[in-house]
């Protein structure tokens, strides 16, 4: 998985920020053991919910009780595709520990809200890493370059499942579903390295305060399992379980997350977002 794109939902804080909100804003999974193959079992048609308002907002990472990343996302529309850019870098103590740096640029279709490409440049302290995923009726293919250059020259990596999203469509198919108390959406998402099977069951509606207002929410439980090349499904080492809030309004904002990984408590929580067509 991307050290960045990969929020691997984010697989800890140990890659603070990206690797968190990619793999904890992603990769919701309730796994019961299936008797016929899990790919069988995805929800593949969007709801009908309305579709998300153009707006920018800010997000804030932490581990524990100290704040280790920024992320800006500014979200826009333009014609029948939706586009997502993405800014995140560490900040404070985390900073001097792990430097990080991240664009990112999402596209997807805005009436399937299926992924159409995804770039990511990732800028740390020793090697600066560019990757392109293009998304095709085949499935997902990857090319990564890195600098100074590995040791092994880059090549394709094809992960070849039709059904599968990046993080910008999965949050917005998500969304966009009925999210009913007890319901569960199931997907796969590839955020840029490898494959995750991903389903996201609605606990229960909860008030909660973020961004200095109290909000109505949607409580939904997170996790995830890894997919292997031969796509049997892997229990994901470094990711215990994570729960996620959206607010349960016209817009379902993502407002907050708190997971359990190897090195503890991470979490992502907004703190400011303006819609384009509120702006003064």
């Amino acid at each position: 998985m991307s050290r960045a794109y990969g929020f691997s939902c984010f697989a800890g804080l140990s890659r603070f920020g990206m690797k968190f909100l990619y793999t904890a804003l992603l990769f919701f999974t309730a796994f019961a053991v299936h008797a016929g193959d899990w790919r069988e079992d995805l929800t593949l048609k969007p709801g009908v919910f309305p579709p998300l308002r153009p707006l920018t907002v800010d997000y804030e990472f932490g581990w524990s009780g100290v704040t280790a990343a920024n992320a800006k996302a500014k979200f826009s529309v333009t014609g029948t595709q939706n586009e997502l850019q993405l800014t995140i870098g560490t900040v404070g103590m985390a900073r001097s520990m792990w430097k990080m740096d991240s664009r990112v640029t999402s596209v997807c279709d805005s009436l399937t809200l299926a992924p159409v490409s995804l770039v990511q440049v990732e800028e740390y302290s020793d090697e600066t890493r560019s990757t392109k995923v293009t998304f095709t009726e085949k499935g997902a293919e990857r090319f990564r370059v890195s600098t100074p250059p590995d040791k092994t020259p880059p090549k394709i990596k094809k992960f070849k499942l039709k059904d599968v999203h990046d993080m910008q469509s999965a949050l917005l198919f998500i969304r966009s579903q009925p999210l009913a108390v007890g319901e569960k959406v199931k997907l796969c998402v590839y955020p840029g390295s490898s494959g995750y099977f991903a389903v996201i069951e609605v606990l229960k509606r909860e008030k909660i305060t973020v961004a200095g207002k109290q909000w109505d929410a949607i409580k939904c439980d997170l996790k995830l399992r890894e997919v292997d090349k031969k796509f049997t499904l892997k229990t994901h080492s470094k990711f215990k379980n994570a729960v996620a809030w959206f607010s349960d309004d016209q817009d379902r904002l993502l407002l907050k997350i708190e997971a359990e990984v190897f090195i503890g408590k991470v979490w992502t929580e907004l703190k400011k977002f303006e819609f384009e067509d509120e702006k003064k």
